[in-house]
């Protein structure tokens, strides 16, 4: 297993003054932050408030025997009860194609938009899922009480799973509706929820429903997924070459992709000085 062929993804539970569960957000919530204390005539005292969401996946890193290990950090609220969902995300971080057509080092998004293997904040990650896998696609959910995990429930493939119809929301779409100035004493995922209720109509499912199903987790607070690498039964070469007219060809100007029949990258290339690529 290669550093970062696999991640995991964390969203957090949007829950309403009820108890109810109304979707997830697709990130972790990390804290609220305010800017100064100013006057409105309808309002009173407000302040800008906006929520920071950070990215919910961690990535998994191989060990020595094969195996892979992964830690992420999760804040739940110090008061009440917080929940999460885990799963095993099917993206993984995209590599530079060697001459030999071996994969490199991993790329990341540089200043200019481009790719490079420079590390920066932002790695370029897959649209598809690593070819020859089969993912675990059992389902972990957390539940905190005042800031402790007090228990975590397992879904595996094939089984009832009460949240399953929740939707999930993207972050800069719940950063966009809690955003703002409010009152002092206002919270910003408030105005998420009452957007959620009040205006979309969400009932959710209340949290009482959280140990009817599934079953408790028989390692505790080790979540563990286990894929399958499918067996390749041939190696195929493939050769092409590229030709422009009325310009010189630059080596690496064009990349070339083999997929299979669901959309899974096969093999990359990029073409030499003579518009020649092997996959």
């Amino acid at each position: 297993m290669k550093d970062e062929d696999f991640f995991i993804d964390i969203q957090e539970a949007i829950k309403d003054s009820a108890g109810n569960i109304l979707g997830w957000i697709d990130g972790i919530i990390n804290k609220t932050e305010v800017g100064k204390p100013e006057r409105d005539p309808v309002l009173g005292l407000v302040q800008d408030k906006n929520l920071v969401i950070d990215d919910g996946y961690a990535p998994i890193i191989g060990n020595e025997d094969g195996s892979g290990s992964w830690k992420a950090t999760i804040i739940p609220n110090t008061v009440g009860t917080s929940y999460f969902k885990v799963t095993e995300s099917k993206k993984y971080h995209e590599r530079e194609i060697l001459e030999d057509g071996s994969e490199g080092e991993v790329l990341y998004i540089q200043e200019d938009g481009t790719k490079g293997i420079e590390k920066t904040e932002k790695s370029v990650l897959s649209e598809g899922s690593l070819p020859g896998v089969t993912y675990d696609e059992t389902i972990y959910y957390l539940k905190y009480i005042n800031g402790v995990l007090d228990e975590v429930r397992m879904i595996i493939l094939g089984a009832n799973n009460t949240f399953s119809d929740l939707e999930t929301y993207n972050k800069e779409e719940i950063k966009e509706i809690g955003n703002g100035k409010m009152p002092i004493r206002e919270n910003p995922i408030n105005k998420v929820y009452d957007y959620l209720v009040n205006e979309k109509g969400v009932v959710g499912i209340n949290e009482s429903e959280f140990s009817n199903y599934g079953k408790e987790n028989e390692n505790g607070s080790s979540l563990d997924f286990n894929n399958i690498y499918d067996m390749l039964t041939e190696v195929v070469e493939v050769e092409g070459n590229k030709d422009l007219v009325e310009k010189d060809l630059i080596a690496g100007e064009f990349e070339f992709v083999i997929k299979d029949k669901d959309g899974n990258i096969l093999g990359k290339a990029t073409n030499d000085e003579k518009g020649k690529h092997l996959i």
